[in-house]
């Protein structure tokens, strides 16, 4: 990394900078501009060099350094006094500073008759329990399948770390920090806690392409132990109640040590006690920085271990807001577009 100060005297300094820039310096240089009139020169300059980040701090508009990598694809990241990023410009385009780990921005999906999303947006905090919520067919899941690399979308763009990024696969969205834990069990039954959890990724002997059984099995049975979860790394998954299979897919999500997860209805098939197991854990990848996008229909669980809710309906982004201002009468009435007086209506019944 190179750190440039620019200060007044920018005359006397502007020409040796030029010229140690000239060398083809490569990764990221800081840059210190004080309002100094020839500033726009040695941005130019540097814009010419091949970097990865240019860090600036400046007083001028900063319209005039988006004019300056209009045509390039360089990145510009001003920072404040504490170093701390307060606006990105990325090919002349500024990008809010952001406090969010991920973003989804005006993600739309078609399929033959219907527009599953419609310019939906999602932004997540770092090591945050946020709730998708909408009734059925309101466009969750096919949010959710498009984060985790099941599906494409037709327009919109992903940010991880204001950064765009393509997912295109399954392997995609896990490169990249994010897992997801399905509503539909796919368990291969035939083979061991261990194989599942480790499948498609397996610990292989140095120099070869034979399995490390016994590795994964160890590793397996670390996992289990940190998540209190009592089921031996051996034992075949079709030996397994649905509850203890969801808990195996819950640790294998977590065994990717990804920085964001993705729960789709977590506490559909198991116990109540193992709902208590669950949001331990959840609470523990909170505190680590992990990032939870948790989606359920029960309210309670909802109020619970959410911080903040992201309500889509009929493939429409309606807004989010801080689960403590969201009282469950306004949340019930943003999913569905009509206050709801009485849920389960009684009905007269004619006496003949």
């Amino acid at each position: 990394m190179l750190h440039v100060n620019v200060d007044n005297d920018l005359e006397l300094k502007k020409e040796n900078i030029i010229k140690l820039l000239s060398t083809q310096v490569k990764g990221i240089i800081c840059l210190n501009c004080l309002s100094s009139p020839d500033e726009e020169e040695l941005i130019t300059a540097i814009v010419e060099v091949t970097v990865d980040t240019l860090l600036v701090r400046f007083n001028r508009d900063k319209d005039m350094f988006r004019e300056i990598i209009t045509s390039t694809s360089l990145v510009i990241r001003d920072f404040n006094e504490s170093n701390k990023v307060e606006y990105v410009l990325e090919g002349g385009n500024i990008l809010e500073n952001s406090e969010y780990i991920l973003e989804m921005r005006k993600i739309t999906k078609s399929f033959p008759g219907v527009k599953a999303l419609d310019n939906v947006q999602l932004k997540i905090k770092k090591g945050e329990v946020h709730a998708l919520m909408g009734e059925n067919g309101a466009g969750k899941s096919t949010l959710m399948k498009i984060l985790a690399g099941l599906l494409k979308q037709d327009m919109g763009e992903i940010l991880i770390d204001n950064k765009v990024i393509n997912i295109d696969r399954p392997l995609d969205a896990i490169d990249n920090g994010i897992s997801m834990i399905h509503q539909e069990l796919n368990p291969i039954p035939e083979m061991s806690v261990s194989e599942n959890i480790y499948i498609g990724r397996e610990i292989l002997y140095k120099n070869t392409n034979i399995v490390n059984k016994k590795a994964q099995r160890e590793g397996t049975k670390k996992l289990l132990t940190k998540l209190e979860i009592n089921i031996s790394p051996t034992i075949l998954m079709k030996n397994l109640s649905i509850a203890e299979m969801q808990m195996i897919e819950i640790s294998k999500a977590i065994s990717y040590k990804s920085n964001i997860i993705i729960m789709d209805e977590p506490t559909s098939a198991i116990t109540d006690k193992e709902v208590e197991s669950l949001f331990k854990i959840i609470k523990q990848l909170s505190n680590e920085g992990v990032s939870i996008i948790y989606i359920s229909h029960k309210m309670n669980e909802i109020y619970r271990i959410c911080e903040r809710i992201t309500i889509l309906r009929d493939g429409l982004f309606v807004g989010s807001e801080l689960t403590k201002k969201l009282s469950e009468k306004n949340l019930i009435k943003m999913m569905v577009g009509r206050e709801l007086t009485n849920i389960f209506p009684k009905e007269l019944v004619k006496i003949s």
